[in-house]
């Protein structure tokens, strides 16, 4: 069989509308014949009828369509968990500071803390008051003490023994009383509280360093002395702080 006598013709299959080769399938001497022709036209008849018409052979338009379909899926579904992802961290950003804000409201509405009235103390403190005005020192002192006992962190009871000491004559130890009583109510250094008591510590406080000078001269080494004089220097950054 030579090229000559090949001839194809190209005809509607009535029964699925596809083209095909007259008679079926092309003759074996067909093949032959293609593949004496260049790379570029070793085409089937069928795919050279479809490039003739300007139509892509099916299989390569399918693939293609799935190639491209794919990456613009892919495309879009990137998109949306980006998109999703930024609305996600959005609203943990809001709702967050939501609940600081509400946090912070909360606090603010809570009332002030106040300080626990006891009666039954304030009327105990009020005897210690009128005995020691009476000079009664050691009825004074003794119930003083018994307080002190049950509410050591009632700074007016340690006010009170302070000035026991002071009329006792002992200033070194009622300067540690004050002490005491100004670390647990700094009110007692703010001129502006009632329960301000400023001047009567200073004087004390500068009694008890003439005190503390008058041992060092006798005892310049004495250790306990200079643990008594750091504490005068500490009342007196209180009251300069307080008190002036």
């Amino acid at each position: 069989m030579n090229k000559d006598s090949l001839v194809l013709q190209r005809r509607k299959n009535e029964n699925n509308g596809d083209l095909s080769l007259q008679g079926g399938f092309p003759d074996p001497g067909a093949c032959d014949v293609l593949r004496g022709q260049p790379r570029g036209d070793r085409r089937t008849p069928f795919a050279a009828f479809r490039a003739e018409e300007g139509q892509a052979p099916p299989y390569r338009s399918f693939l293609a369509r799935i190639k491209y379909d794919s990456l613009d899926s892919l495309d879009k579904w990137a998109l949306l968990i980006i998109a999703l992802a930024i609305i996600y961290g959005a609203a943990l950003l809001v709702s967050g500071n939501g609940l600081s804000q509400a946090g912070e409201d909360d606090r603010r509405r809570q009332p002030a803390p106040q300080l626990v009235m006891n009666p039954e103390l304030d009327n105990k403190i009020q005897q210690a008051r009128d005995l020691l005005v009476r000079e009664n020192l050691d009825k004074t002192e003794m119930l003083v003490d018994s307080l002190l006992g049950e509410f050591p962190y009632e700074g007016r009871l340690h006010m009170l023994k302070g000035d026991i000491l002071v009329r006792r004559q002992q200033p070194v130890d009622a300067m540690y009383a004050y002490k005491e009583a100004v670390e647990l109510h700094p009110d007692f250094l703010d001129k502006k509280a009632e329960l301000f008591q400023g001047k009567k510590i200073k004087v004390t406080v500068e009694e008890a360093l003439a005190a503390i000078e008058a041992g060092l001269k006798g005892n310049p080494d004495d250790t306990l002395m200079k643990g008594h004089l750091q504490t005068v220097y500490f009342m007196k950054r209180k009251l300069a702080g307080g008190c002036g």
